[in-house]
Parts: C-alpha cells; sequence; structure tokens
C-alpha cells in the first residue's frame, strides 16, 4: 500500500511535469522535517528503494527547563552588549511590522509569517540597535509553548554573542511561566546554531533525512 500511494504520487508529480520531487523540505511544507529511519525505517527504506536518496540531515533537539539559572557569563555577555547600545525587549506593537520584514527578509518568509500570527508580543524578544538586528520567540507554532523558534540575528551582527544572550533570554522567560522544556524540530547539528544549541544544554532527540528524487 505505502508504495503504491507513493508511486501515484509521483506520477501525478510526474504528469504535472515535474522532474524532482523532494520529501519533506523547509518549513512550513512539512509534517516532520524528514524521513526518520529510526522511528521509521520501513518508510525510509521504502524512499530509497523509489529512488530518493539523502540530501542533508537536519536534527530536532531538546532542553529541560527544570531548574535552569540563566548563567553568570550571560549576564556579563548583556551587560557589556548594553553599555555598547544595545537593548534586548520585548517589541512594542507598532515595531512588529518591522520585525516581521527583517525575519521575512534576513531569513525565511515563513518566519515573518510565524510572527505575523503570533497572538502574544510577550513571549518575543527583540535586540535592538539603530533597528531591528536579533530576535527569538517561542509558542509560535500552533500555540505551542514549548516550542521554541524562530530565533535569528542580523548576519552582520553574528560573533557578538547577540545569539546567546537572545537564546538564554527567552529559555529565561519560559523557565518563569513554569514551562518545563524547550524543543524545536531542525537545526543543522554542526551549523553554528547547532553548537550554540548544545553549548546550551540542548540535546539531539531525532535525525531526520531531507530526501530528493531526480527524474
Amino acid at each position: 500500500l505505502g508504495r503504491r500511494l507513493v508511486g501515484e504520487a509521483l506520477a501525478f508529480l510526474e504528469g504535472a511535469g515535474r522532474s524532482r520531487v523532494d520529501f519533506s523540505s523547509y518549513t512550513p511544507n512539512y509534517v516532520l522535517p524528514g524521513a526518520d529511519p529510526e522511528l521509521y525505517p520501513a518508510g525510509f527504506r521504502l524512499l530509497e528503494a523509489m529512488g530518493f536518496r539523502t540530501l542533508y540531515s537536519p536534527v530536532a533537539m531538546d532542553r529541560t527547563l527544570v531548574g535552569y539559572v540563566t548563567p553568570d557569563d550571560v549576564h556579563e555577555l548583556r551587560a557589556r552588549r548594553e553599555s555598547e547600545g544595545y537593548a534586548f525587549r520585548s517589541p512594542a506593537v507598532g515595531e512588529l511590522p518591522q520585525l516581521i520584514r527583517f525575519a521575512a527578509d534576513a531569513f525565511n518568509p515563513d518566519w515573518g509569517e510565524a510572527i505575523r500570527h503570533h497572538r502574544d508580543p510577550g513571549r518575543i524578544v527583540i535586540a535592538e540597535k539603530d533597528g531591528i538586528v536579533g530576535f527569538a520567540l517561542y509558542a509560535a507554532y500552533r500555540g505551542i509553548p514549548e516550542r521554541f523558534g524562530p530565533f535569528g540575528v542580523d548576519p552582520g551582527q553574528r560573533g557578538t554573542g547577540l545569539g546567546k544572550i537572545l537564546l538564554h533570554l527567552t529559555m529565561t522567560m519560559m523557565r518563569a511561566e513554569g514551562l518545563h522544556s524547550s524543543w524545536f524540530l531542525w537545526t543543522g547539528e554542526t551549523s553554528p546554531a547547532g553548537h550554540l544549541y548544545t553549548k546550551a544544554g540542548y540535546e539531539t532527540t531525532r535525525r531526520f533525512h531531507v530526501m530528493r528524487r531526480q527524474a
């Protein structure tokens, strides 16, 4: 049945003139961010048998917030950045259009949409210096409070520690609400963001394979 369902989907797409089919591409187009060979080995084998090949493998990560306390070095880093003119706070309602444009233009249109549909600016934190240069939020997707993200820092501001500050500020806010964990579905395990999460105590919980079939 699985082979027939996938086969008919492929035939439909080929009939529409498509020569490339991706299995789980970037948000918001996925239910899961790729094939999980550990939990669904038969499904992964089926996709391979039907010509799909792995492109890359994002990971989902999770961190408990039980007993979380903002590290001293984050307080010190924030104080240094604030002395340089940076500010870290929740956005005012009038700043949301600017934040939406920044997220959509600098990162991904879906991130702008996630912010646009967010119901609570109090669950958003921005870094600001002559305009918005970074942001982090939670409860953006389907209102799930423990789901972290999206999260981004202006590429020109990377290396300043703004991402570290924003990540820990968000976890501090989540902990203050009594949330027990912070999790997300997608990052590159060896990317700069992946290393940042790991240093902040996140652990990989699932690994997904983004796959492609090229006719």
